[in-house]
């Protein structure tokens, strides 16, 4: 399991434009304390590696089930089905596939071997203005890990940023703050009750730590992400008016919300509770831009 030198990270993604500014490479961290409908990696929600399993390429050939000592996978003709509270996360059954229907998600990284790998990227870093940022799933669920690849970087004078939900206790927070140089805050809501209930979060720590960023006066983004059903309407956009002017917010990234992780949720054998509707494009989200722009704040779409 993870200590203060080893993470669970599911991706590191080189040549990021949308995660920072420059170019930048994008750290993804395993775990989160929200449960966003959404979430198009919900494979980092869990703080272990997980199974996905892509039925396209099964032959129900009981081979995994076989070879796994947890008996927590069970076939039965052409229903393919993982007892997650068995399952261990060894990996066995993927090399056993003969097929790659099997993938495990999430991999136990030393520090050294996660500086190494976005060092390779530093050149990229220097003529673009960008650097590392620290994404997730959720970066604060890791913070010893974080808080110590963020000082190697910064001694190779390497750009920090990171993209979180700020929902975390504030000890956690004003460690993350001392280590990151910019920071992208997902605002999934401006109402308490509607965020506790829709993604199990809380608005009240979410503020006070987002506070705390503007007064370092290190730069902060609100990211948006634009939900049919949950926040898609102008009279929402309003509501995150007011409430971007009351923490002292003046830089929006709206996020159009789009169905490329459903997918996932199939391998996951999860439900995915945001089937059926239809993705946004830039061009839905041009008028509530233009009324953030109209108010005075910076806003962009996409990123």
């Amino acid at each position: 399991m993870p200590n203060s030198q080893t993470a669970l990270i599911f991706n590191i993604q080189h040549f990021c434009l949308h995660d920072g500014p420059g170019i930048r490479t994008t750290v993804f961290f395993n775990g989160c304390p929200l449960r966003c409908p959404w979430c198009c990696n919900p494979e980092a929600l869990n703080t272990k590696p997980v199974l996905l399993h892509d039925i396209t390429k099964c032959t129900f050939c009981h081979r995994c089930e076989s070879i796994c000592k947890q008996a927590a996978i069970e076939i039965n003709e052409s229903n393919w089905k993982l007892k997650q509270e068995l399952c261990d996360s060894c990996g066995k059954c993927t090399e056993m596939c003969l097929n790659e229907a099997l993938k495990l998600s999430g991999k136990i990284y030393h520090i050294h071997d996660v500086f190494e790998e976005v060092k390779k990227d530093i050149e990229f870093y220097k003529t673009s203005g960008g650097g590392v940022t620290l994404s997730g799933g959720e970066v604060l669920t890791q913070i010893e890990f974080a808080e110590q690849l963020s000082e190697a970087l910064h001694k190779e004078k390497i750009h920090v940023a990171c993209e979180t939900t700020a929902c975390s206790t504030p000890d956690k927070f004003e460690r993350l703050l001392k280590v990151i140089d910019y920071f992208m805050i997902d605002l999934k809501h401006y109402n308490k009750e509607k965020l506790e209930k829709v993604c199990n979060g809380n608005l009240e720590l979410i503020n006070k730590n987002i506070e705390k960023v503007l007064l370092s006066g290190k730069p902060v983004v609100g990211r948006i992400p634009v939900i049919p059903g949950f926040n898609f309407s102008m009279n929402d956009m309003k509501e995150y008016a007011k409430y971007a002017a009351k923490l002292g917010i003046q830089e929006i990234h709206l996020l159009p919300f789009h169905q490329l992780g459903e997918m996932k949720y199939i391998q996951l054998n999860k439900e995915y509770k945001m089937k059926g509707y239809m993705p946004l494009h830039k061009e839905d989200l041009i008028p509530y831009a233009d009324y953030f722009t109209n108010i005075g704040l910076t806003v962009q779409i996409g990123g």
